[in-house]
């Protein structure tokens, strides 16, 4: 499922076609403007940089969703250039009066609503002030007043659309991994109540009938005998309950950073079964984007799981690495392994494939009975959704 990889492309063309359009309206105006009246030499050098600027944001955008602080930090500069151009006027209208709304877009598709609601303000009071001190500052206008009123409350409603449409769309990026995470966290759930305790259940169900049939025997050897199992068993399934319980209560924070999330969950793993769990870390690592955080972090929690219910391991190695283009993940331990032509059918190895292949990577297994068990996934950056830039 590539859901996450398409729609993260739709809302980067969709931005660069809507920032496209405002240099494209900025350059026409230029033209215009340079034809019925002299431009100085700052004009010709501040639409050359604005062009550079608008391309290298549409060919690279820049935001670094992996990594919020940064992201936010880009976003800020971002706010302070495309609100700043609209006050730079030719005659009573500006040339970079669609700028404001690029980055409205940007922050209603790839940042919390409130966040787009904000700048969406801020945008709409650039356009509008830029218009006023435009009319005091040429003493005449083209148009009747009233008409520009009219043009700056459209202006107004279009940013406040802007900001709230891909909500209501469902095409907000972060609004995406929240939902993403919810069905794939309910698919997990389902699955392992399934395999486990709704196993186990129907186990006992059948062992109380055993246990009725020898006392209906008067066989009181046996049904004890019974009944001693049937209470591990009982207990088995106690367990396995409080495992999902313990796995629900693994909480991924908003901010989204992997590596102090996956440090409390190994260091929370180690406390609760004794296996030392060692991460390694390899110089010049890059931040995945959210969605792809995500899906990592489900990875190394199911596979942690696997190794305290299944592996009879004493220690357990994640190692993360960086390439040119991807991440790479090895997740090895040296507890009993298993046989590989079974795999799909043990250890939520299918899940663990899909949540990989769903953000563009591949994993594979390394094991074998008596010899441990190597997980390696490989992930994209640059070609992954919301890929570092």
């Amino acid at each position: 499922m590539r859901v996450g990889l398409n729609w993260w492309r739709e809302g980067g063309l969709l931005l660069g076609l809507v920032r496209g359009l405002a240099l494209l309206l900025a350059v026409t105006l230029f033209i215009f403007f340079t034809k019925t009246q002299p431009f100085p030499f700052w004009g010709y050098l501040l639409i050359g940089l604005v062009s550079v600027y608008t391309i290298s944001r549409i060919v690279f955008p820049f935001y670094w969703y992996g990594r919020a602080r940064m992201a936010y930090v880009i976003l800020a500069a971002d706010i302070l250039i495309c609100c700043a151009l609209p006050f730079v006027k030719a005659g009573s209208i500006s040339l970079f009066i669609l700028y404001p709304l690029t980055v409205v877009l940007s922050a209603a598709l790839f940042f919390p609503q409130k966040t787009a609601y904000i700048i969406a303000t801020i945008g709409s009071i650039s356009a509008v002030t830029s218009q006023i001190l435009a009319l005091q500052g040429s003493g005449t206008a083209l148009l009747p007043i009233q008409l520009y009123i009219a043009l700056m409350a459209i202006y107004v409603i279009v940013a406040y659309l802007i900001a709230w449409l891909p909500y209501v769309a469902n095409i907000n990026f972060s609004a995406t991994i929240k939902h993403r995470a919810i069905l794939e966290e309910r698919f997990r759930l389902s699955r392992e109540l399934h395999d486990g305790p709704a196993q186990r259940l129907a186990a006992l169900i059948m062992r109380l009938e055993t246990i009725r049939d020898a006392i209906s025997d008067k066989k009181e050897f046996i049904a004890l005998a019974h009944l001693s199992s049937f209470k591990r068993e009982l207990q088995d399934a106690h367990l396995e309950v409080r495992e999902v319980i313990d796995q629900l209560r693994v909480r991924i924070p908003d901010n989204l950073a992997m590596l102090p999330t996956l440090a409390q969950y190994t260091r929370d793993f180690s406390k609760d079964t004794g296996i030392p769990c060692h991460v390694y870390l390899s110089d010049g690592y890059t931040e995945l984007n959210p969605l792809t955080t995500v899906e990592v972090l489900r990875v190394v929690q199911e596979a942690l799981t696997n190794v305290k219910k299944h592996s009879e391991a004493s220690e357990v190695e994640l190692k993360f690495e960086s390439k040119h283009n991807s991440v790479k993940m090895i997740i090895k331990d040296n507890g009993r392994g298993f046989n590989l032509t079974a795999s799909d059918r043990h250890h939520g190895i299918s899940v663990m494939k899909e949540r990989v292949q769903s953000v563009g990577g591949h994993m594979e297994i390394n094991s074998s009975p008596g010899k441990g068990t190597e997980i390696d996934v490989t992930i994209p950056t640059a070609n992954s959704p919301g890929g570092n830039h």
